[in-house]
């Protein structure tokens, strides 16, 4: 289950970002309007000026629909990020346990473990679905009895030590998705704390990301929702359709493995940044774009926006 705040943050964002494209749009129909009259020069005396014709007010877009009539407003949507290999490079869940070692916070045989695995992935000798399944118990078991507001803080300085791996389009591409009317909510499967520590650096509006259990602020050494699984990205995204009531042909999502077909399957304009050989494949069967680091991702995704919004 999604968090209260994540709801309420990606909610707010929605709002903002709809009211300012029923903004944009009165503007450019008043624009209009000025023109046909001056076209067309003065109306009849008595006859009421356009703008001054009763228009019923906009529900919100997240509220109980109405039928009453109202200005156009688009119906929420938004873009979906992972974060991971999509908008930074590495992977988090592989590289924090390494920072909270060298902290004294992660013990040497549960790093030894994390160190192992990432070899062993790294040299063919392990499949993405075992690691994603196996890791996020590594992890947690490591964190075990620590409590969540240091992990938190150290993930914080953390990230803030990474910011170069950061791709150059990231920025620029989460704000290109804002003003096309799409906050961006990252979907992440490294830990929440981290995810969250990123995704606030780079402008994205709210994020999801591994959950561990806790009990009296402390780690438990249990997992309460991972998201490397690809199921757990959809059931996350089903929640968000549901409570939200996105208008998911109109959104966009980014990945990079195959682990993000989950909702790159499901959003109307799915883009595979860096895909992975495994996503490559399936985007090629499904006619996805593709896109790599080396490419103008900005100009490229702004085209597809446009190609969007046009329809």
């Amino acid at each position: 289950m999604i968090d209260k705040a994540v709801l309420d943050a990606l909610r707010a964002a929605i709002e903002a970002a709809s009211g300012e494209a029923l903004g944009k749009a009165k503007g450019a129909g008043r624009e209009a309007q000025g023109a046909r009259a001056q076209g067309s020069g003065r109306k009849a005396q008595g006859a009421p000026p356009e703008s001054f014709l009763p228009v019923a007010p906009c529900p919100s877009p997240l509220a109980p629909s109405s039928p009453a009539p109202c200005a156009s407003r688009p119906a929420p949507s938004i873009a979906l990020f992972d974060l991971d290999g999509t908008l930074a490079r590495g992977h988090m869940i592989f590289d924090f346990p390494a920072h909270l070692g060298r902290a004294g916070l992660f013990p040497p045989a549960s790093l030894d473990e994390v160190g192992k695995m990432r070899a062993d992935f790294s040299a063919g000798k392990l499949t993405y679905r075992f690691v994603a399944e196996r890791l996020p118990l590594i992890y947690a078991e490591g964190v075990k009895g620590q409590r969540a507001e240091i992990i938190a803080l150290e993930a914080e300085r953390f990230v803030e030590g990474r910011m170069d791996r950061v791709f150059a389009y990231a920025r620029p591409l989460v704000r290109l998705m804002r003003e096309a009317g799409r906050p961006a909510l990252a979907l992440s499967g490294s830990p929440v704390e981290t995810v969250g520590a990123l995704a606030r650096r780079i402008g994205i509006e709210a994020s999801v990301g591994t959950d561990l259990a806790t009990r009296g602020g402390r780690f438990t050494g249990g997992v309460l929702q991972n998201y490397i699984l690809g199921e757990t990205k959809s059931a996350a995204l089903s929640e968000l359709v549901k409570t939200l009531r996105l208008e998911m042909p109109a959104c966009f999502g980014f990945g990079d493995t195959e682990q993000d077909v989950s909702f790159l399957g499901r959003v109307g304009h799915p883009v595979c940044l860096n895909p992975s050989k495994e996503l490559r494949a399936e985007a090629l069967k499904k006619g996805w774009p593709m896109l790599g680091e080396a490419e103008d991702v900005v100009a490229k995704v702004r085209e597809l926006v446009v190609r969007a919004d046009a329809v």
